[in-house]
């Protein structure tokens, strides 16, 4: 079988050009000549994936390999790599090293790792090698910041961008990590004063003095965060004037594109990044979100772990990473609710788009009346929250069958017990017209719930047992 030579930066770059030039036949039949690659190395060096490929024929279609399950697979992991240097004991030596000097050093002097708590209950912990780093780097700099968004557009053109980046502090997730790396490659440029940190856990207050202070031309940060710099933007306490933002890591929806665009005056980028699966998705000039689908294999399904035809909303995605060789990801299951759209878009790329609607665990579900559970869409809360005055950040918290608990921030700091008032006065309505008008619902003195990475969910389920 035909192998991938030894990757370099100047030939993944090649390789993530070339694919943005084919036709989506093209793209598929070199989806599924890497698909076979990876299988075929996996059997040779993985213990676990050989043992769960023994049955599947050499030359398999995708529907034909077993699913992988996170639980099922995480307890083997030191079988699952295809490395037998990385063992569980070793990672976990290296992961509780906290510093800022060991979260940006490499394991065993060539890997990457991420961590992330997920929702199973089982933490993740992955392994990058050189020829995922570099693929997924190589997307990054064509696919997102060389978008048609950025046509004329003077950051990407810049080898050091003035930079301020809103991230969780600490950890091994991907957004800390890559922002650990891009400020080196400034201190070794001579570059330090041209890039910020700024952390989730910091006041609003405190974050917009410090980017009043520094006017970055790149804003980059979770878009959560971002909206409500944006807020303040517009109530005139923000004055910066960025040419470029940079989403990632949370759901953006189309209504947030507007309103931060609209804000700063200036494009705003989004991809879809996972552990998983790296650079899953980058927006394109209409809005879309393409899969790069010469990379990344995403198969959206439902609950029964069925496939779903395009234009249906999943339940999950079957993801496999193509790139990464050290930690093969092959149909592994994630809770992400996709809605994939295989017709043309109009910015012309040859890649498919799709919706991304969230995680499963952020869609909330009450029992009206009856005793029936009413499901609601997460676009409910999103315009919930656009549609209240002085609304910095909400949380929707489920406490139970029939309770639902808000937490709330004033985009002016200012007046909580007013927005607390209007939050309820709206939530309501809305939830009338869904059929809740008998949902309990209360307001809470406390500030929005971070998860384990400092980021906030619009919507959160906080309930006892008697559901699960």
């Amino acid at each position: 079988m035909q192998k991938m030579p030894l990757m370099t930066p100047w030939l993944a770059a090649a390789l993530v050009r070339q694919a943005g030039q084919m036709t989506g036949p093209e793209i598929r039949a070199l989806q599924k000549e890497r698909l076979l690659i990876l299988l075929d190395y996996a059997r040779q060096h993985s213990p676990f994936l050989r043992e769960k490929y023994l049955q599947i024929p050499d030359c398999p279609e995708l529907s034909d390999i077993p699913i992988t399950l996170r639980e099922e697979a995480m307890p083997q992991l030191d079988r699952w790599v295809c490395d037998p240097e990385i063992t569980s004991s070793g990672l976990d030596s290296y992961l509780s090293r906290q510093d800022e000097a060991s979260a940006s050093s490499l394991f065993l002097g060539r890997y990457r790792v991420l961590t992330s708590s997920g929702t199973t209950g089982v933490p993740l912990r992955m392994v990058r090698d050189d020829r995922h780093n570099l693929i997924h780097a190589a997307v990054i700099s064509q696919r997102l910041l060389g978008s048609g968004k950025t046509e004329g557009n003077p950051v990407p053109a810049l080898p050091y961008p003035r930079t301020a980046g809103v991230l969780a502090s600490g950890g091994y997730s991907s957004t800390y990590l890559s922002f650990l790396r891009t400020r080196q490659a400034y201190e070794a440029a001579g570059m330090a004063g041209e890039i910020m940190p700024l952390f989730v856990g910091m006041a609003t207050g405190e974050m917009v003095a410090a980017l009043n202070a520094f006017r970055p031309s790149l804003l980059t940060g979770y878009p959560s965060n971002i909206r409500v710099l944006a807020s303040q933007q517009r109530l005139g306490k923000l004055d910066i004037s960025p040419d470029l933002i940079a989403c990632s890591a949370e759901h953006l929806s189309l209504e947030d594109i507007h309103y931060i665009e609209e804000s700063f005056g200036c494009p705003v980028l989004n991809n879809y990044c996972s552990t998983e699966g790296g650079e899953v998705a980058c927006l394109c000039r209409e809005n879309h979100m393409h899969l790069n689908s010469d990379w990344v294999i995403v198969e959206p399904v439902d609950q029964n772990m069925r496939p779903l035809a395009p234009g249906q909303e999943s339940d999950g995605i079957l993801l496999t990473n193509l790139a990464n060789l050290v930690q093969p990801f092959i149909r592994y299951y994630i809770s992400d609710r996709i809605v994939l759209h295989e017709e043309a878009c109009a910015c012309g790329s040859p890649f498919p788009y799709m919706e991304i609607e969230g995680r499963k665990e952020d869609r909330l579900s009450f029992q009206d009346e009856q005793g029936s559970w009413i499901c609601l869409p997460s676009s409910l809360f999103i315009d919930i929250s656009l549609d209240t005055p002085n609304c910095g950040q909400v949380q929707f918290v489920q406490r139970g069958p029939s309770s639902l608990e808000i937490r709330c921030i004033p985009e002016n700091g200012e007046g909580h017990e007013q927005l607390c008032r209007d939050l309820l006065t709206v939530t309501k309505d809305r939830l009338i017209r869904e059929g809740l008008d008998k949902l309990e619902l209360t307001t809470s003195q406390e500030r929005p719930i971070l998860g384990k990475s400092g980021k906030m969910r619009n919507t959160l389920i906080l309930m006892d047992s008697e559901r699960n």
